[in-house]
């Protein structure tokens, strides 16, 4: 059956129609499944993407009524102003002295230069009048005066120096009777050993020591004074000694002490035996002290003070009276 023209024609507006609405409907919503195809059909049958997820809706919380905080008042703070040290004192000496001098070096003008010295000669009349009070209250004060332990006099001062070397004569001999001095030395290398054996022979005259020596190379000594040969076994390294002429003392039954690594003269020798001596216990430290030139009484010990306050000095007189029983008690002390 044959379809009439008008009717053709009213078909295809119709499909026309259906064709533009849904071309309208897929352009308008990509978001449809299969609808991106008719966008894009030019990627082919195979091209694929995944969807667009909707974004979730945020919810609005209520605004919250914001409340005021009271800020707290800055404390004011009160520096304490520090007070200039008073013009002529130590302090402003000190604090001003250095600046002058340099401002008088940059710029050496009359006035800078004066300016300089008269502030340099303020401290110095300063220290005059110090040290006149200071020689005022030490002539006066017999723990302060140093007179007592080193006098000026020239006769007091050989007095004791000649009462030292008494004692001291005293002591040696009675050293030499209860230990004897050893005498390190190398017989083939035996440069320094003329000094040392001369040192070593007047104290064998003048306080009887016997000494014994010994080679350290195994030769003997030319020209021995001291009888037989004696050869080392181990006490030089025992004592350090590394070099010749050395002298150690030696009390019986197995006491050592080094008292050279060198050569010295007899009085040299003679102070370092009492040392050594000390050392061993032959001599207190007292009897030591009393062979030095010098009145060495009365000295404070400070160990006695570490039970004081801290601050006892911001009390003169407190200070000075704790120091003057200190000194006491060290001059009674150095008496017994």
């Amino acid at each position: 059956m044959e379809i009439p023209m008008a009717s053709n024609r009213q078909t295809l507006a119709a499909l026309a129609v259906v064709a533009a609405t849904s071309s309208a409907a897929v352009t308008a919503d990509t978001s449809i499944p299969g609808n991106s195809f008719y966008q894009d059909k030019e990627r082919g049958w195979f091209w694929y993407e995944e969807p667009a997820e909707e974004a979730p809706e945020e919810k609005l919380e209520p605004e919250q009524a914001s409340v005021p905080v009271e800020q707290p008042a800055a404390l004011e703070t009160t520096q304490p102003e520090e007070l200039e040290p008073r013009v002529g004192s130590v302090a402003w000496i000190r604090a001003n002295l250095p600046m002058l001098r340099d401002k008088a070096i940059e710029d050496p003008t009359d006035e800078n230069i004066q300016a300089y010295y008269y502030a340099q000669r303020l401290m110095l009349d300063m220290s005059e009048r110090f040290a006149r009070r200071t020689n005022e209250v030490i002539s006066s004060d017999p723990f302060l005066d140093e007179d007592l332990r080193s006098p000026a006099s020239n006769a007091a001062a050989e007095a004791i120096a000649k009462d030292a070397v008494g004692k001291r004569d005293m002591l040696l001999e009675r050293i030499a009777g209860k230990a004897a001095l050893i005498f390190f030395y190398e017989g083939n290398n035996c440069r320094m050993c003329g000094p040392t054996i001369s040192s070593l022979e007047s104290l064998a005259h003048r306080y009887k020591f016997t000494v014994m020596a010994v080679s350290m190379d195994g030769a003997a000594l030319p020209g021995n004074p001291f009888g037989p040969t004696q050869y080392d076994s181990g006490l030089a390294e025992h004592l350090g000694v590394l070099t010749t002429p050395a002298i150690a003392i030696a009390l019986p039954p197995n006491s050592t002490e080094i008292v050279s690594y060198s050569a010295v003269s007899m009085e040299a020798a003679s102070m370092r035996i009492l040392n050594a001596s000390k050392r061993l216990n032959i001599i207190t430290e007292n009897e030591l002290h009393a062979t030095e030139r010098i009145n060495n009484i009365g000295l404070i010990d400070n160990q006695a003070l570490s039970n004081q306050s801290s601050d006892i000095a911001n009390d003169a007189n407190s200070f000075v009276q704790l120091m003057r029983a200190e000194a006491k008690n060290a001059f009674t002390a150095s008496g017994e």
